[in-house]
């Protein structure tokens, strides 16, 4: 009939529509990318974009590369900001949690986020 016709049609312009979101979200993703590598080779220390593109592995769950980073955004040489290290410590926690599965060490991990930024809300929440 025309209406399941209509239907179909609505229904497979929203799959593309769907589809084509998709894509335009991983080429984001993908420019983020090579946008923090980026900074990161011009600025090997500049620990906001360690961190960022950190999240974007998390995310991805390719989480050696996101340790690394991380370990390198939280490295005692590094100076930055509370606020970024903060961050840095809360990506940590968040690896922890969804990788090792290891809460101690992501509750440890939210603490240094307190410590770094103290009442910063989303590192509260987080414990």
């Amino acid at each position: 009939t025309a209406g399941a016709k209509g239907k179909e049609k609505q229904e497979d312009e929203s799959e593309e529509e769907w589809v084509a979101e998709d894509a335009d979200q991983d080429e984001d993703e993908l420019e983020a990318q090579s946008l923090f590598e980026r900074v990161i080779h011009l600025d090997p220390t500049h620990v906001q974009a360690l961190t960022a593109l950190a999240q974007l592995h998390i995310a991805r769950k390719a989480f050696l590369q996101a340790q690394e980073l991380l370990e390198r955004a939280l490295s005692p040489e590094l100076e930055s900001d509370g606020a970024a290290k903060a961050r840095a410590y809360l990506a940590y926690a968040d690896l922890h949690q969804r990788h090792t599965h290891d809460i101690p060490a992501a509750v440890a991990a939210c603490r240094k986020a307190c410590e770094a930024r103290p009442g910063w809300a989303p590192a509260v929440w987080r414990l």
